[in-house]
């Protein structure tokens, strides 16, 4: 199964993702999709897009909370829900913890941890936009700024794949036990990750 991984497109078109989605079976949308954006601009970038293809996304701290109606009217959102495509089961929340920029998605970093629902699966990823704390894909330049629930929630759980976002400057990855922790970077700077789920899992960070 081959999964394509954005975040942090801060309304950027999606006429890139566009040009290589045909190669995926999956694309995970990673939050931040407006600029402090609306329902309406998330059904302007995403309405075209996701037809057609299965897609699973949260939104983010830089997006406002009617932006999930429109990912649950269009039935792609995995904020606090479960869903399969193929073997893989999705789970996510939305949103990161408060911060001193009172940004419209933030929330108590404990609610990021709880809300998530747990996966059985072998083949189970949870999306996020918040990063899991103390990572090296959390790191901004005050030092680690992700959500410590979270990075609970992943060592109780060990889902295969945490993918979040969040963190400009953190792209990466990196490991909690056996889950392997993906910051595709800001797709806004034209950054993506491809991910390869067989016998093993395997990724690349790449760019358009």
């Amino acid at each position: 199964m081959r999964v394509l991984a954005i975040t942090d497109l801060h309304g950027t078109t999606l006429d890139n993702a566009e040009s290589i989605a045909e190669d995926y079976d999956l694309i995970l949308i990673g939050g931040d999709i407006t600029h402090f954006g609306r329902y309406d601009d998330a059904k302007e970038i995403l309405s075209e897009f996701i037809r057609d293809k299965a897609v699973c996304a949260v939104y983010g701290n830089c997006d406002y909370a009617d932006v999930d109606d429109y990912l649950r009217e269009a039935d792609i959102s995995v904020h606090g829900r479960r869903m399969d495509v193929g073997p893989c089961t999705i789970t996510g929340f939305s949103g990161a913890p408060k911060s001193p920029f009172n940004t419209p998605g933030e929330v108590d970093d404990e609610e990021i941890g709880a809300g998530i629902r747990d996966v059985t699966s072998e083949c189970s990823i949870v999306l996020t936009h918040a990063p899991p704390f103390k990572t090296a894909v959390d790191r901004a330049p005050v030092g680690h700024v992700g959500s410590r629930s979270l990075h609970e929630y992943i060592l109780r759980a060990q889902p295969a794949i945490n993918i979040c976002g969040h963190i400009h400057e953190a792209r990466g990855t990196d490991s909690i036990g056996s889950t392997l922790i993906v910051n595709p970077g800001p797709y806004f700077k034209g950054y993506y990750a491809h991910i390869d789920i067989a016998n093993d899992i395997s990724c690349e960070l790449r760019s358009f």
